[in-house]
């Protein structure tokens, strides 16, 4: 199965309620597309974060892990989650 290095550029709603811009990084096994939902969950973060992607910005292929970059929003909606990551991605500012 090919694995995709997918990074995504958002803001996302921190502790005091305000949004913060971030980028997410993790190793997705399924290539995004415009619509699709993830859920990002880790015991160091107080809340599972859920991002819908708006747009793919760019998509390098060509190495093994081809990195798709993406824009996307946070989003309150826990339904049709693509791929889920538990504790295996970063926040970058």
């Amino acid at each position: 199965m090919q694995a995709y290095t997918l990074t995504i550029n958002c803001e996302v709603m921190n502790e005091m309620g305000v949004l913060v811009s971030h980028t997410l990084k993790t190793e997705a096994h399924l290539p995004p597309q415009p619509e699709d939902k993830f859920m990002f969950i880790s015991r160091n973060y107080f809340k599972p974060i859920i991002i819908r992607i708006e747009r793919i910005l760019s998509s390098v292929t060509g190495n093994p892990f081809s990195e798709q970059v993406c824009l996307g929003e946070e989003i309150d909606e826990p339904y049709d989650i693509k791929e889920a990551f538990y504790g295996t991605w970063i926040m970058a500012d």
